[in-house]
């Protein structure tokens, strides 16, 4: 799964602004990981990519159950 779809599922999760109040904290804490991850892909942050056993068709499965 490509890290620009980790930041998109993401931001849909969050919602926008003012949308679930009660979990504002939690929201802003999501963007947070967002940006680092996106600021370390343009090379601004040090990060270490770790194989974890995913790829599109076991993460497709996942989705299906």
């Amino acid at each position: 799964m490509s890290s620009s779809r980790n930041i998109g599922a993401l931001h849909a999760i969050v919602g926008s602004e003012e949308e679930h109040p009660t979990y504002d904290m939690a929201r802003i804490r999501a963007l947070g990981v967002c940006y680092d991850i996106r600021h370390a892909l343009m090379g601004n942050r040090e990060m270490e990519f770790v194989e974890n056993g995913l790829d599109d068709s076991s993460a497709a499965r996942e989705q299906d159950n």
